[in-house]
């Protein structure tokens, strides 16, 4: 059992207990049930607290609001779609709080005033939330942009465009502003175009024009509620592929290189920055005598830095009021190391000019060398770019050899090749420098060294390509295609 905030604790293992302690270091057990698949009692939770809070709150029938609730009795399923249960997540703002689906919908602004989401699965489908300093009466006065009124409230207004429906419900804020709350779906039986077609079909777009309904409804200011501190409200001012960052790698003992600044370069950089923006955090108070010990990865935007530090879990956020420890929050345990240091790695291989993808130099001048000669110089000038890589990265070899020979099988593919055009078959002998890079390079065919080479070190592992070498005018062209033909 360990503690984890204020009086409550939690164990690991096969039992969820909750207790209360006392200052005299007693303690009375509320809560003592099985784990089992832990959804009855942790669920969609993204931490115990969270979990520990909602069991709380419904034991004691208390007025407030819940962190996780389930819709799926309020989600009218499609013909033929099994329904089932449609848990739903608290999000909070400064005073408010509303509820949105734990999977299929992406937010992409978390601004001062301004909050914006999207759907996964329905191309189109949008949640806007929108602070207004004018007072609800003055401004619905004179603004509702050509909308009819939804019903006798007058604060509910929809407009329909050829199959897209557009809905504004406003709500009172407490400093005498208000809210506005707007949801954009398509609707197929809103059209008489014949030219209109839906951006989600599918049992999906039905399911989401019910949630989005209800995300807007679940709207509810409230005072007590704090801020969610997410990715989208820390790393602003970024447009994913455009603004630039810069990654620098922060050696356990050494000195920070320079940055690399060109971090859209790799065909990964989207995935890593989508992985980090969509991680929301918690406040970190590191125990006593914690601190960062391993290497770190800084990311540099537009007026802020956050640097994750190897087996710590947190990461240093500075917007340039001075630094604050924060922690990935969610049922999954996510590295911030781990997300910055691949993306940082798969930067710097790109710029050194490794892997078989084209961004490598792949002419070999013509030496009156054969093409095994060619084809050992451009395989060779290629993987010994993983010595060259960072050590503690994904990509950084000890050691690297290069085997070439000649295609001796008879593969139809190769029966017409032209005379300047010589098929060949690469063996790489390689040891990975730690456990990542073994895991990188463990793509299919990857094995331990079988042969029996003495000079070789210890831990190699060896894995077969095939390409072609095609003699130009300005020297041997390389080319890799793959593991078979």
């Amino acid at each position: 059992m360990r503690r984890t905030a204020g009086s409550t604790w939690r164990a690991r293992g096969g039992r969820n207990i909750v207790a209360l302690r006392y200052p005299d270091g007693s303690y009375d057990i509320l809560y003592d049930g099985p784990v089992n698949d832990n959804m009855s009692f942790y669920g969609w939770h993204n931490s115990y607290e969270e979990a520990i809070y909602d069991w709380y709150v419904g034991e004691e029938a208390m007025d407030l609001p819940l962190y996780v609730q389930d819709w799926g009795d309020r989600i009218t399923y499609p013909e033929g779609t099994e329904p089932g249960s449609y848990p739903v997540h608290r999000y909070d703002g400064d005073g408010w709080y509303l509820y949105l689906p734990v999977e299929g919908w992406t937010q992409w602004i978390a601004g001062d005033t301004n909050w914006f989401w999207t759907s996964d699965y329905c191309s189109g489908f949008t949640l806007t939330v929108e602070y207004i300093t004018t007072n609800l009466a003055d401004y619905l006065a004179g603004e509702t942009q050509g909308m009819t009124p939804a019903d006798d409230s007058g604060r509910v207004f929809t407009a329909q465009w050829d199959g897209w429906v557009y809905r504004d419900c406003y709500v009172d804020a407490v400093d005498g502003g208000c809210w506005k709350i707007s949801t954009k779906w398509f609707d197929p039986d809103r059209t008489d175009s014949t030219s209109a077609v839906s951006p989600a079909p599918g049992p999906m777009a039905p399911i989401h024009r019910q949630a989005l309904a209800l995300m807007a409804e679940s709207f509810t200011p409230d005072n007590r509620i704090t801020p969610t501190q997410t990715s989208a409200s820390l790393l602003t001012g970024v447009t994913a592929g455009e603004t630039p960052l810069t990654l620098t790698l922060l050696p356990e003992d050494g000195q920070a290189g320079d940055g690399l600044g060109d971090c859209w370069s790799c065909g990964n950089s989207r995935y890593f920055y989508s992985e980090l923006a969509a991680l929301t955090w918690r406040a970190y108070s590191a125990p006593a005598g914690e601190a960062p010990k391993g290497a770190g990865v800084t990311l540099t935007g537009p007026g802020w830095t956050i640097t994750a530090y190897e087996g710590y879990p947190a990461a240093a956020f500075d917007d340039g009021s001075g630094a604050v420890w924060l922690k990935p929050d969610g049922a999954e345990e996510v590295s911030p190391y781990q997300l910055l240091r691949g993306w940082y790695d798969e930067v710097e291989f790109h710029a050194l000019g490794g892997g078989f993808d084209g961004t490598a130099p792949a002419v070999i001048p013509d030496s009156g060398q054969d093409y095994l000669a060619a084809a050992q110089a451009f395989c060779s000038q290629v993987e010994e770019r993983h010595l060259q890589a960072s050590s503690g990265g994904s990509f950084r070899w000890n050691y690297v050899q290069c085997q070439v020979k000649p295609e001796e099988e008879q593969i139809p593919a190769l029966a017409d090749l032209p005379d300047n055009v010589h098929p060949f078959r690469l063996t790489t002998i390689f040891v990975p420098e730690n456990e990542t890079a073994l895991a990188h390079a463990s793509a299919g065919g990857t094995e331990r060294y079988a042969g029996s080479d003495p000079s070789l070190p210890e831990g190699a592992y060896e894995y077969g390509l095939c390409g072609y070498m095609t003699m130009e005018t300005n020297g041997w062209h390389g080319n890799i295609v793959g593991a078979g033909w």
